[in-house]
């Protein structure tokens, strides 16, 4: 039997299983990481695995089931096909409770340095939350005319952005996710990310010019506006998580 190196990066066999939940995977992450766009917005990734489990057995099992439990994401039940692994509907076991920013430059007269941009800035994002919590009947169609201007981003982003392997380059399955930083409650941030597959694995990309390695994407961060005066802000984006951890990372960008 010969294998395509275009098809799978090994002879597994394809494999057909039906799954209890929609959600295959949990993965903690110990870090952020941070990266601008061709688009000048910033991309938000999930680095450093920590504890996780899956459907399989792999890993932590009963840390799996306990966060299939807290979603209610018991009664999918539904064939997979896949092969050697599922390369979505995996997701980040981390608990956002919010999302903040700040600039070491005055960004306007409300805004001085070190200030935060919350209501500034706006989170572009997506999610399966109500899929799964509507006992997996309420969809989105990605199809009809949406916001193409929210996302700000070019036509592989479109696409990558709800991607999902189980559908095809559209799913379903995901709600946009938006709003500012200062608008958004804490159930928004329920499971960002349009189920995980790492840069350069050989799923579609969300930003090919991207060096492999980048992480998990969850979101891209983007502004309203920009500073009155012209120049280069280092900007801090904060992620607090509901344990009390706090993922910091800093960038810097050229407001032209």
């Amino acid at each position: 039997m010969i294998c395509f190196v275009g098809v799978a990066l090994s002879c597994d066999r394809v494999t057909e299983e039906k799954i209890r939940s929609y959600i295959v995977e949990f993965t903690e992450y110990k870090t952020i990481h941070l990266e601008l766009t061709e688009k000048g917005n910033i991309a938000m990734y999930w680095r450093d695995k920590g504890q996780w489990g899956s459907f399989s057995g792999d890993g932590d099992t009963k840390y799996y089931d306990a966060l299939c439990e807290k979603y209610n994401d018991l009664n999918y039940n539904k064939k997979t096909r896949y092969i050697a692994t599922i390369a979505c509907r995996e997701y980040s076991s981390n608990e956002i409770v919010s999302i903040s920013m700040i600039s070491n430059a005055v960004f306007d007269s409300d805004h001085p340095a070190g200030s935060t941009l919350d209501d500034l800035v706006y989170l572009v994002s997506s999610s399966p939350i109500r899929f799964i919590q509507s006992n997996y009947k309420e969809t989105y169609n990605w199809n009809a005319p949406y916001p193409l201007t929210i996302l700000s981003e070019n036509s592989d982003f479109h696409l990558a952005f709800c991607y999902n392997g189980d559908d095809g380059p559209v799913t379903p399955h995901h709600y946009l996710v938006y709003g500012s930083l200062s608008e958004l409650k804490k159930d928004d941030f329920r499971l960002l990310g349009q189920g995980h597959y790492d840069i350069g694995n050989g799923q579609p990309t969300i930003y090919p010019d991207h060096a492999p390695g980048s992480g998990y994407f969850f979101g891209n961060l983007k502004f309203d506006k920009d500073p009155d005066i012209p120049g280069i802000h280092e900007l801090t984006v904060s992620v607090h998580l509901a344990d009390g951890r706090t993922l910091t990372q800093t960038i810097e960008k050229n407001f032209e």
